[in-house]
């Protein structure tokens, strides 16, 4: 039932369309008649006033042709989006891309002045005067890892709720040697 529904709804789509061309076809016969029939009526007159009739009849049908091109390049351009115009009567804020260009450049200004902020975060220990590289950090790492293995494994062993009591004395045991 809904194919059937879907397909009446096609073919009204399709015959609507084939109706708006063939009245659009009939539009442009009508002037074009109209325009045979100005340049037969303007071949009886005499010689310079046919010039003129010729010359005012051939310009009306240039504007009349630059109407219609003028008009489809709208709807066409709307297509795309809607123009300046209508963008300032919906109160609407209208960017363009150098704008938005612009915007993004200064924003990336921004992450990379605020970029040595946060490595100076990530590098800081939580000691006053204690900074680590990425670099000292993987190579503590690993003398940790070579020098401690005891103590990564009693940490990996220990519970969740046991690793900050054990990292509290570990750190105490530290502190006072």
């Amino acid at each position: 039932m809904v194919g059937m529904a879907a397909g009446v709804a096609g073919d009204m789509a399709s015959f609507k369309i084939m109706d708006m061309l063939f009245n659009k076809s009939k539009d442009a016969a009508k002037g074009a008649s109209m325009t045979t029939r100005a340049f037969q009526a303007l071949s009886k007159l005499p010689g310079p006033v046919k010039l003129i009739g010729v010359l005012i009849t051939l310009g009306a049908t240039l504007k009349k042709v630059f109407d219609a091109v003028s008009n489809h390049r709208k709807t066409v351009s709307l297509a795309f989006g809607p123009s300046a115009d209508i963008v300032e009567k919906l109160n609407l804020k209208f960017t363009t891309l150098n704008d938005t260009l612009n915007a993004t450049k200064q924003r990336m200004d921004a992450f990379k002045e605020s970029g040595g902020a946060l490595y100076a975060t990530y590098t800081s220990s939580g000691i006053p005067g204690i900074t680590l590289s990425i670099k000292q950090l993987s190579e503590l790492k690993d003398r940790v890892t070579q020098d401690f293995p005891e103590l990564i494994q009693m940490f990996d062993q220990a519970a969740g709720s046991e690793v900050t009591a054990k990292a509290e004395s570990l750190k105490a045991q530290l502190l006072c040697c």
